[in-house]
């Protein structure tokens, strides 16, 4: 089985990478977490400092500080995260942001 190759072009990947950023910056809280409404994403905060680092680990440093220093207070007794702030230990949480809080 083939596939036909889309018909993208620079300036539509552009614009969407633009609008993705758009959309992730207006979810940053003052205080480093991403998130819309209470309770905060664990999950989303750990992939966006995972993918800001990834990208530009210079520029966006001060983002990841905010965003792992976030992760590192949300941390559970147990030692793990749940899903979102506040939730119970889980696996998965637990993983992700277990690597993007060690990010300095």
């Amino acid at each position: 089985m083939t596939s036909a190759a889309l018909p993208v072009s620079r300036a539509d990947v552009a614009k969407a990478v633009e609008n993705g950023a758009e959309a992730l910056f207006g979810r940053l809280r003052p205080n480093g977490a991403f998130g819309d409404n209470a309770p905060a994403s664990i999950l989303g905060t750990a992939g966006t400092v995972a993918a800001l680092h990834a990208y530009d680990p210079t520029g966006a440093a001060d983002l990841v500080a905010g965003g792992t220093a976030w992760l590192r207070s949300r941390q559970l007794e147990d030692g793990g995260w749940g899903g979102v702030d506040g939730a119970p230990t889980d696996l998965v949480p637990t993983a992700v942001a277990n690597i993007s809080a060690s990010v300095r």
